[in-house]
C-alpha cells in the first residue's frame, strides 16, 4: 500500500511552472486578496491576485446562531422549522464560501453566549459562521454617532452621521476567506453569575416600566416622548449610579469598579463632549454647563441609535395599551440594542417575531429610516429566497475561483 506524502500545498494541484512536475503545483494558502501556491517539489511559489469583493453584512440574532449550532452539531430536534433551518445553514454556508457574505458576532452575542448552556460550542459555531469579522460595540456605535452630534452642536452646524458598513466592523469585510482557521478555547463560566444576574436585573426594569405605562394608560404617542425627554435625565442617573458604583470600589478595593468608572459609558460621552465643548471656546469651569445644554438640545432627537430605541420602546407601549398581556422575553433590551445599533448599516437582519412585529407598527414603518431588510420567522420564506439571491448573483468569476479554493460543489 503506498502513503501519501504529507504536504502543506492541497488540491487542485497542477503541472508546476519552473520544475514540469504534474500534480504538483498546488494551494498553500488563502487570504486577504490573493491565493499562494507552491509546488510540492521544487517549492516554487507564486501569489495570484483574487477579485475584488462586495460581500453583503448579515445580522443573525442570537436565537438564529443557536439554531443553526444544533444542526450543525446534530442536537437539534425534528419539528416544523426544521427545514427552513436546514436550507439557511446550507445557503448561509454557501454564501459565505462564495465571498458574497460576512456574518458578523457582536458584544450583543457575547453576552448571550456566555449564559448559554453549551458557550464554548456556540462560541465557536459562531466564529465558524462569521469567521474573523466582529461588530463593533454597540456602545461604540452610539458614542461615535454623540459624538458627531456634540461636534455639530457646539459648531453650530447639522450633524453629518454616514452609515459605511465598514465603520461599525472589525476586520477587512472583503478579505477571501483563509483557509485556516486556528480556534482558542476560553472559559468564560466565571462571568456567567454576574451576567445573568445583570440580564435578570434588566428584565426586571422592563417589566416594571411596563407596568408603569400601563397603570398610566400610556401608549405610542406618550412613550416616544418620554423616551426623547428622558435624555438628560438618563445621563445624571447614569452618572449617580457610575459614582455610586465608584465610591463602593473604593471602599471595598474592588479594581473592576473602579475601572468600570473611568471606562464606563456616561464617563466615555462627558469626555466627548467636553472635548468638543473645549474645541469651541468653552472655558474649564464652564464644560459641565455645557455638557448639561448638548443634553437638553432637542436635536438629539435625531441620533440614530437613540431615535430607533425610543420609537422600538414606543412601539411596544403601544402593544400593551391595545390588550398585550404577555412580558417581553428576558432578551428584549439586548435585541432592541442589536436593531438600534447595526440596522442602519447592514444589508438584512434576522431577528425575533417579537422585535420585528415592533418594527412593523404604522409610525415606525412611517418615520424610521435604516439600510436593513428586517426578517423573522414570520417571513422566513422571504428569508430564504433573500439567501437565494445573494447566492445566485455571485459574478461567475468570483464563483469559479471560490470553487477551487473552498471546493464548493
Amino acid at each position: 500500500m503506498t502513503t501519501k506524502t504529507f504536504t502543506w500545498e492541497r488540491g487542485p494541484f497542477d503541472t508546476c511552472w519552473k520544475c514540469g512536475e504534474k500534480e504538483a503545483f498546488g494551494i498553500l494558502s488563502v487570504g486577504g486578496d490573493r491565493v499562494v501556491k507552491r509546488c510540492t517539489k521544487c517549492r516554487h511559489s507564486h501569489a495570484e491576485t483574487l477579485p475584488d469583493l462586495d460581500k453583503k453584512v448579515i445580522y443573525l440574532d442570537q436565537f438564529a446562531f443557536s439554531e443553526l449550532h444544533k444542526v450543525r452539531s446534530g442536537t437539534r430536534r425534528p419539528d416544523k422549522w426544521s427545514d427552513f433551518w436546514a436550507q439557511v445553514d446550507d445557503l448561509l454556508t454557501r454564501a459565505v464560501l462564495l465571498q458574497q457574505a460576512v456574518l458578523p458576532h457582536s458584544d450583543i452575542h457575547h453576552k448571550e453566549t456566555i449564559v448559554s448552556p453549551f458557550a464554548g460550542a456556540l462560541r465557536d459555531t459562531q466564529e465558524a459562521i462569521g469567521g474573523d469579522i466582529e461588530f463593533v460595540s454597540t456602545n461604540d456605535i452610539q458614542l461615535s454617532q454623540i459624538e458627531e452630534f456634540a461636534r455639530a452642536f457646539f459648531a453650530g452646524d447639522d450633524p453629518r452621521v454616514t452609515f459605511d458598513v465598514d465603520d461599525v466592523l472589525e476586520g477587512d469585510r472583503n478579505s477571501w476567506l483563509p483557509d485556516m482557521r486556528i480556534t482558542v478555547g476560553m472559559d468564560w463560566s466565571s462571568f456567567v453569575p454576574d451576567t445573568r444576574k445583570g440580564r435578570d436585573e434588566t428584565h426586571a426594569s422592563v417589566a416594571s416600566l411596563i407596568e408603569g405605562w400601563r397603570k398610566a394608560g400610556d401608549g405610542f404617542d406618550e412613550v416616544l416622548e418620554r423616551e426623547f425627554g428622558a435624555y438628560l435625565a438618563s445621563r445624571q442617573d447614569a452618572l449617580r449610579h457610575s459614582m455610586k458604583r465608584f465610591e463602593q470600589g473604593l471602599a471595598e478595593n474592588d479594581l473592576f469598579a473602579l475601572a468600570e468608572f473611568s471606562h464606563g459609558f456616561v464617563q466615555r460621552e462627558i469626555e466627548l463632549v467636553r472635548r468638543h465643548a473645549r474645541k469651541a471656546g468653552v472655558v474649564e469651569d464652564r464644560l459641565t454647563g455645557a455638557t448639561t445644554e448638548f443634553w437638553n438640545w432637542n436635536g438629539n432627537r435625531e441620533q440614530p441609535f437613540a431615535k430607533i430605541s425610543a420609537y422600538l420602546f414606543a412601539s411596544l407601549a403601544a402593544q400593551f395599551k391595545g390588550g398585550r398581556s404577555k412580558m417581553p422575553t428576558p432578551g428584549l433590551l439586548n435585541d432592541i440594542n442589536a436593531i438600534s445599533a447595526y440596522a442602519p448599516y447592514v444589508d438584512a437582519m434576522l431577528v425575533d417575531n417579537e422585535c420585528a412585529e415592533l418594527l412593523r407598527h404604522g409610525r415606525c414603518l412611517k418615520e424610521l429610516s435604516y439600510k436593513a431588510r428586517i426578517f423573522s420567522l414570520s417571513s422566513a420564506t422571504a428569508f430564504i429566497d433573500y439567501l437565494r439571491s445573494v447566492v445566485d448573483l455571485t459574478p461567475v468569476n468570483v464563483g469559479r475561483e471560490a470553487s477551487q479554493l473552498y471546493g464548493i460543489g
